[in-house]
């Protein structure tokens, strides 16, 4: 026969008699004259007779039920996962859902994450990512096979750029510039004047200031009466990352601007056209 009786320390029978007799603590005299007999229960609980027919019960506390803890939901592992690097700062690019209306995915460097932020390199939509694959690689449609069998890594570079790094040792580059930045600039260049025309009416773009906050180049042709212009607005800053990226330099620089550049065509799909002096353009599309 198996016997289930709990066992308990003295000093804990000590303080179950101290509460079914009524005192503060454990009186070994009073528990002598008064407690005739102790009886465990199969439940683990106490039972005590007293000399004077008294029969009082000690229950057991119930344990709580343990609460089972929720399973932590990890996110599905994504193909990209560890696989973009950023050019600027080495770390990896995390990802993230944006916060707009069509709540794409988009990957990011993950400098960005930690407090004060020490990378200005874009971001990247997921979707976009693929079809700069797709395009470099010649395929008509992404395939995620032969992205794994095919790619050991991809580096972000400053401009936008992205550089595929394939198993086999080469090197296949994605030339563009991006000017998505979570840095701002505040800049206001005296170059731009009568350099930038419209492609939606044929007139000049004027500079303004936005409460010194940010200088912007906007096509005059909205402010004349009966003109119908479609031209898009321009941040002072990005017109000259476009100008350096197609003059081929890092920065901006005036005097080189200004013995290459003849004008800039600004299109309504807020595209750029560099029209050198040597009779070249040279087309940047957002």
């Amino acid at each position: 026969m198996t016997c289930t009786s709990r066992n308990y320390s003295e000093q804990n029978l000590m303080e179950i008699c101290a509460k079914l007799m009524g005192t503060d603590s454990f009186d070994g005299t009073a528990f002598e004259s008064s407690v005739r007999l102790i009886s465990a229960l199969p439940d683990g609980s106490l039972e005590v007779q007293f000399f004077d027919g008294q029969i009082k019960r000690w229950e057991m506390s119930l344990k709580p039920a343990k609460v089972p803890d929720k399973p932590v939901k990890k996110r599905p592992a994504h193909l990209f996962d560890g696989k973009i690097f950023c050019g600027q700062c080495g770390r990896r690019y995390g990802r993230a859902v944006s916060e707009s209306k069509d709540r794409h995915l988009y990957w990011y460097c993950r400098a960005k994450s930690h407090h004060g932020v020490t990378c200005d390199s874009v971001n990247y939509p997921d979707s976009e990512m693929k079809e700069i694959f797709c395009m470099v690689m010649g395929l008509e449609a992404f395939d995620e096979g032969f992205f794994t069998e095919t790619v050991e890594r991809m580096v972000v570079q400053k401009t936008g750029s992205i550089d595929f790094h394939l198993k086999d040792g080469t090197v296949k580059t994605y030339e563009t510039l991006k000017l998505r930045s979570n840095r701002h600039e505040n800049t206001s260049t005296d170059e731009f004047t009568g350099k930038i025309r419209c492609a939606s009416c044929g007139s000049l773009y004027h500079r303004y200031c936005c409460y010194g906050k940010y200088t912007y180049w906007r096509c005059s042709g909205k402010s004349k009466v009966r003109t119908e212009c479609g031209g898009r607005d321009f941040q002072d800053s990005d017109i000259r990352k476009v100008s350096a990226y197609m003059m081929g330099m890092e920065e901006f620089d005036a005097e080189a601007f200004n013995g290459t550049v003849d004008y800039i065509t600004a299109f309504p799909d807020s595209s750029l056209e560099i029209h050198f002096y040597d009779g070249r353009a040279e087309r940047w599309q957002r």
